[in-house]
Order: C-alpha cells, then structure tokens, then sequence
C-alpha cells in the first residue's frame, strides 16, 4: 500500500510540475514576444504573445481545483518575480553602455526604408538597434503583466457542484479578484 501512495504521490508533484511549467512557459511568452508580431485570425489582428495567454488561466484553475489556493498563488507569485527579473534585465541592458560600433555585430543594428514608430512612441528613422526594439515592444507587455499578477490580485477558484453535496460536474472557473473588493 506505501508503495501506491509514493506512486500517486510521485504523480501528483509531476502533474503540478507540468501545469506550473505550462503557466510559467505561457506567461514569459507573452512577455518576450509580446507585441513583437501580429497575426489576423478571423476578424480580429492578435498578437501573437496573447495566444498562450489563456493557458495561464486554465493552469491556476486545474492547480487551484487539484492542489489548493495557496499552491495557486504561489505559483502566481513566482511568475511576478519572473516578471521584475524579465523587467529588470532588460531594463538593464537598456541604460548598460553598448560595445563601439565598429565592434558590434552587424544585425545589432536593423536598417529602416521609412520612419517607425515604436510602441513607447519613440520614432526612429533609418535604423534602430536591435535590443531597442525588443526593449520598447517587451517592456510595454511586462509592465500590465506585472500588474495582472501583483500581490494585491488573487486567484481565485469557483467551483460549482451539481447535486446534492456531490461533486458532480464541475465547472471550472478562475477570476483575478482584487482582495481589496
């Protein structure tokens, strides 16, 4: 019996890995390609960082439901302090001094045919460097992602039962609720 306990056990802490990587995987994708491309699906331009979005959601309900709120929140919290890491380095690279560019390699810099406004609303004509273009379409979706996941916002977990204390057929549910409502 010790040894089918160890094994569901294993399973479990498995399971949550999956889900957790899932959840983390998900969230740094929409913060490193962000805005960087748009995609027309139907009637609507995407971008492409939002599309594992909804994964996020759908990996904070399963560990919610199967693990508990805490565990949840927990992993919600390691994804904010991923946030300030992806923040941070890049704000880093952003003020560092560059190499001389008569060192730097050629595709740092990316030659423009017209002038391109970049989403901090800087316009730049003719080239722009690499790292500055990421930096100004990364940071634009890490800075609302930092907010969505701050400790102020908390998972929550609505499950609805059919039946008469039965767990029946649930439905699952996630809302980021503001504990001060």
């Amino acid at each position: 019996m010790t040894a089918s306990i160890a094994f569901i056990t294993e399973r479990r802490e498995r399971t949550f890995l999956v889900l957790a990587g899932v959840f983390l995987s998900a969230m740094t994708l929409l913060n490193v390609v962000g805005i960087t491309r748009f995609i027309q699906l139907g009637p609507l331009a995407l971008a492409v960082g939002v599309l594992p979005y909804p994964l996020t959601f759908l990996c904070t309900d399963l560990i919610s439901e199967l693990y508990g709120k805490a565990r949840a929140n927990f992993l919600v919290s390691v994804g904010l302090g991923i946030n300030f890491l992806i923040l941070g380095v890049l704000t880093l690279g952003a003020v560092a001094p560059s190499v001389p560019e008569a060192v730097m390699p050629p595709w740092q810099v990316l030659q423009l045919a017209a002038p391109v406004t970049l989403p901090n609303g800087t316009v730049v004509e003719s080239e722009v460097g690499l790292f500055q273009l990421i930096y100004a379409t990364t940071s634009g979706a890490v800075l609302p992602q930092c907010w969505l996941t701050s400790p102020h916002n908390t998972v929550t977990c609505s499950s609805t039962t059919s039946g008469s204390g039965s767990r029946g057929a649930n439905t699952f549910g996630s809302e980021i609720t503001s504990a001060r409502s």
